[in-house]
């Protein structure tokens, strides 16, 4: 069921209320980008203190155990909401805007 209409395709995958699945990839792909991004921001935040790595290290494991672990949860459930729509191409051009993005970083 796509809220109370019955679904037409693609019965046995994830596709939330978007009816074609990869359509729900690109959408999901992009919660991925935008919470990687923002993980992202706190290392960038740890990393320009100029303190030594192993530090560095602890601070951002310590900021992720109290305050950014929403999220961290928020990434591995996007992943694997995308997972579950069983997109190829919606995985593969997720993994291409990480790469740029972490290129871009």
């Amino acid at each position: 069921m796509i809220l109370w209409f019955e679904k037409e395709a693609y019965l046995d995958v994830l596709t939330s209320t978007f009816i074609n699945r990869n359509s729900y990839a690109t959408f999901v792909g992009l919660g991925v980008l935008t919470v990687l991004a923002l993980i992202l921001r706190y290392l960038r935040r740890l990393l320009t203190n100029g303190s030594e790595a192993r530090s560095q290290l602890r601070d951002f494991l310590e900021t992720v155990m109290s305050s950014g672990w929403p999220l961290v949860v928020v990434l591995l459930l996007c992943f694997l909401a995308l997972l579950l729509t069983e997109s190829r191409m919606g995985l593969v051009a997720v993994l291409a805007g990480v790469t740029v993005l972490l290129l871009g970083w």
